[in-house]
């Protein structure tokens, strides 16, 4: 018998899934272009109906969302490393040939 998931569970986890969103696009304007594009990023995202609507009803794709962000945080950090050597395949990273 599956475990039953009530409205305060989907709520929960979406909001979790909301905050970890907006963390990671500080992170990614951080990275990305400094401070600025840190807050303009995080501005943008926290005021975002789509990302309020995710968080406040509890919707699926909150996690989604999330996850995808932590992974452009992840692979454009390896796009940029400095130095000859990047990590993973060069064609993931169009950056990378420039």
């Amino acid at each position: 018998m599956a475990w039953p998931v009530s409205r305060i569970h989907r709520q929960v986890l979406a909001a979790l899934a909301s905050t970890l969103t907006i963390l990671a696009a500080w992170k990614l304007g951080l990275r990305a272009g400094g401070t600025g594009a840190a807050v303009i990023a995080t501005v943008l995202v926290s005021l975002s109906l789509w990302e309020v609507e995710f968080g406040r009803f509890g919707r699926m794709y909150a996690p989604f969302q999330a996850q995808f962000l932590w992974y452009l945080y992840f692979r454009f950090g390896t796009c940029l490393m400095v130095g000859s050597t990047v990590a993973g395949p060069t064609w993931l990273c169009p950056a990378s040939r420039y």
